[in-house]
């Protein structure tokens, strides 16, 4: 056990510092922390966005830039080798979406930090230009730099074996969400239904980045169909990224302009999924798929594409999983039956933040 007189130093390192999913899994972390034991950095190749600065200055953490490129990696390796000189962390915890990542595993172990943990939060490699020559980095990195971690991490199997050599040990720890904040509230739901004038309406949500793979279009293309049966439906679009002005584009070619609501990024998801009555989320990849976890944490039915883990179902009576080439149709059938629930059983679960923190934390001690 860590000579917890010590206050333990870690650098959370992210590619990138936005509004996604794993920002938002790091903030809910490190409110789990004790911060007279613990003090943490986030260090990023590039910020995206300043969604969480007022998040990280409530939390007294430090968000350290390098190159402000991803694509730098040799400069992005010499300043993290810098950073490890002066800093002196006693863990390096290297949230990862692909191999390449690995390099700075290798920066932090050639530094002489002991403790240098990579977490896998991926399942592919994302698709669009350069994607062929990504994959092949992707996986010369895998094998060059696989004994550069002390500890490995993957939020699901798919993640495990995306980032990992077979063999290799590695412990599964699913991304936990804050449980109590997405609890049901019949107060909540009227509030939020009532202040976007959705009172009356089928309300179908997705949330997360805008982005090739969370295949935004795709759940376009359904929900157009599903409004031919369904007049009073809406569709809720909570997230912000690359491909918004292109998903605006086939709404308005599409003629549903006053049925869909684009609300942008937001720290109140947990409130705006309550005014929702299904979830949609049709991924081409997903690493773990948290945004499911936390729509069955207050009751919301998430229809799902097959490309999100098994992991994420934690109650089987609020998930659908669905092949991507399955019909539209199949997709209404299951979008127009969604059932909500009342009730949450994630409480003190693997789902649950304080469990994910316990576990966390017992590596970096």
């Amino acid at each position: 056990m860590y000579n917890m007189g010590h206050k333990i130093y870690v650098c959370c390192y992210c590619e990138a510092w936005g509004s996604g999913g794993i920002e938002s899994f790091c903030i809910s972390l490190i409110r789990q922390l004790d911060r007279s034991l613990y003090k943490v950095d986030i260090v990023a190749a590039r910020k995206l966005s300043g969604f969480y600065d007022r998040q990280l200055e409530e939390l007294g953490i430090r968000l350290i830039l390098l190159s402000g490129s991803t694509k730098k990696c040799g400069d992005n390796y010499r300043r993290l080798s810098y950073l490890f000189q002066c800093r002196h962390y006693d863990v390096v915890h290297i949230n990862a979406y692909h191999a390449v990542t690995l390099l700075y595993a290798q920066c932090a172990k050639k530094s002489g930090i002991k403790t240098v943990a990579v977490h896998s939060h991926s399942a592919g490699i994302k698709k669009g230009r350069g994607q062929l020559l990504k994959s092949l980095a992707h996986l010369l990195a895998r094998y060059f730099f696989a004994d550069s971690p002390t500890v490995r991490i993957a939020c699901s199997e798919a993640s495990k074996r995306f980032l990992y050599l077979r063999g290799q040990k590695v412990q599964i720890i699913p991304n936990g969400i804050d449980v109590e904040r997405f609890r049901y509230s019949q107060l909540q739901r009227d509030r939020i239904r009532r202040r976007l004038g959705i009172e009356r309406a089928f309300v179908t949500g997705m949330t997360g980045r805008l982005c090739t793979e969370k295949n935004q279009a795709f759940g376009i293309e359904v929900f157009a169909e599903l409004k031919k049966e369904r007049g009073n439906a809406v569709l809720l679009i909570v997230g912000e990224g690359e491909t918004e002005h292109t998903l605006r584009g086939l709404v308005r070619n599409k003629g549903l302009t006053g049925s869909v609501i684009f609300y942008g990024a937001s720290r109140h998801v947990s409130q705006l999924m309550q005014g929702m009555d299904v979830l949609l989320m049709p991924s081409e990849t997903e690493g773990f798929g948290m945004t499911a976890i936390e729509a069955q944490a207050c009751g919301l039915p998430v229809v799902c594409s097959d490309r999100v883990p098994k992991e994420a179902v934690a109650d089987e009576r609020l998930v659908i999983r669905i092949s991507l080439k399955k019909s539209r149709q199949e997709w209404v059938k299951a979008l127009a039956g969604a059932v909500r629930q009342k009730t949450c059983g994630l409480r003190n679960t693997d789902y649950d933040i304080s469990t994910t923190a316990d576990a966390i934390k017992s590596i970096w001690e």
